[in-house]
């Protein structure tokens, strides 16, 4: 189930981190808004059976229903991060052809585009060039995909239309899970698996199967996402408030369906090393009987990519101080 942290800061503060280079990544920004698009064109499924009748008819082709099922397996992914996933999937899925996919599949509802823009952007004096448009599930791809993979889980268009914040958590994590998959090390990736041996603990982000690089067997990183505009230091230090009583009780965190004896690593995901450092000073992350790390937006884009986003607390004499590092399981090789 989609986590909708719906808690907001004071209405008369703004909180915003900037990053080294001055500027706020878009995905993290406060000021966040996005809306669903609705197509010139637009010819709404909302039955499965009509769904099915285009997909017997060919109108939906084979090609399409591949997109479609990404998109459902994403939850909510923007343009660039779909292309790149179907690019992944097959050479023959060049960007044009995606794109010219995701337009029909909106025609139909079957997904939904989202178009984002940062408001007040005169209060920062900068401006932002136009990101990638977030697609989800529309009413009829929710409908269609829940026929076909009657186990899985397929959020519902509403969801994102209640709130930008889900849309901007679940952006910046495909990104993660984008890199992560053109890694090759990428083993599993899982949304909001249970935890703790029990159905009703509050689920993490995600969690990530990946190879261990260095050793034999596999690593589980469990994810959780820091966000500018929601309490992000109470939610964090809730989590990890149960995974800690969770590892007292169990010696680790127990996720279905996953090996019970690989090396875990708590993961929390934010926009900045601002507000990492932040996090790292208010919740003393060095005390916790686990490895905590960082991943951070702002180092992404950089030469080394998601390999080279990870910042880990370290202690120095009387205070933690946070080190980035290279993470090889992630290294791209060219």
């Amino acid at each position: 189930m989609v986590q909708n942290n719906s808690e907001t800061p004071n209405m008369n503060e703004r909180t915003i981190f900037y990053a080294e280079n001055g500027t706020v990544p878009f995905w993290d920004h406060p000021n966040f808004l996005a809306r669903a698009v609705i197509p010139d064109e637009y010819q709404p499924i909302t039955r499965v059976e009509h769904a099915i009748e285009l997909s017997n008819q060919n109108i939906l082709t084979e090609d399409a229903l591949r997109v479609l099922k990404v998109v459902g397996d994403a939850l909510c992914a923007n343009e660039s991060q779909i292309k790149r996933y179907m690019k992944r999937y097959s050479e023959k899925f060049g960007t044009s052809h995606t794109s010219r996919i995701l337009r029909k599949l909106a025609k139909y509802a079957l997904v939904e585009r989202y178009d984002c823009r940062i408001a007040y952007l005169e209060d920062d004096g900068s401006d932002y060039p136009k990101r990638p448009a977030p697609f989800t599930l529309g009413i009829g791809g929710v409908k269609f995909l829940q026929h076909y993979f009657p186990d899985m889980h397929f959020v519902r268009p509403e969801t994102w239309r209640q709130s930008h914040a889900t849309v901007q958590r679940y952006v910046a994590m495909n990104e993660i899970r984008c890199e992560a998959a053109y890694s090759g090390n990428l083993l599993e990736w899982c949304w909001h698996p249970h935890i703790g041996n029990h159905t009703n603990i509050a689920v993490p982000l995600a969690v990530a199967r990946v190879k261990n690089t260095q050793h034999s067997g596999d690593i589980q990183m469990i994810f959780e996402r820091a966000q500018s505009s929601q309490h992000y230091v109470r939610h964090i230090k809730q989590r990890l408030e149960l995974y800690r009583s969770l590892f007292q009780k169990d010696q680790r965190i127990i996720i279905d369906q996953m090996d019970r004896t690989a090396p875990q690593i708590i993961i929390i995901s934010c926009g900045t090393l601002e507000m990492a450092k932040r996090l790292n000073v208010q919740l003393e992350l060095y005390k916790y009987p686990f490895n905590v790390w960082f991943v951070l937006d702002e180092w992404l884009e950089d030469s080394y990519g998601l390999a080279g986003a990870f910042a880990r607390p370290v202690q120095q004499q009387t205070e933690s101080v946070l080190e980035r590092f290279k993470f090889p399981v992630f290294t791209i090789n060219s």
